[in-house]
């Protein structure tokens, strides 16, 4: 997948959603980390939708990484 930054983040094109990452400040540990957004494109799923967001991330490598993860599973699991 390719990245494109924007603002405080990334966002990625894939076959069959996109992928989004961005730095946010965590209260809970009171250090800004990393998050990760899918959203998964419509077209393709006769109109239903899936996202998942991961949380508390330590870089934008660590993200882009599980996105792409993410990425081939879902490929795997939908014959892309």
């Amino acid at each position: 997948m390719e990245w494109t930054s924007f603002a405080d983040g990334e966002i990625a094109k894939c076959k069959h959603g996109y992928y989004f990452i961005y730095r946010k400040f965590c209260s809970d540990l009171g250090v800004e980390r990393w998050f990760a957004d899918y959203e998964r494109e419509n077209q393709y799923f006769s109109g239903r939708s899936e996202c998942f967001t991961l949380h508390g991330l330590a870089s934008p490598e660590e993200a882009r990484r599980c996105c792409e993860q993410h990425a081939g599973t879902i490929g795997l699991t939908i014959g892309f």
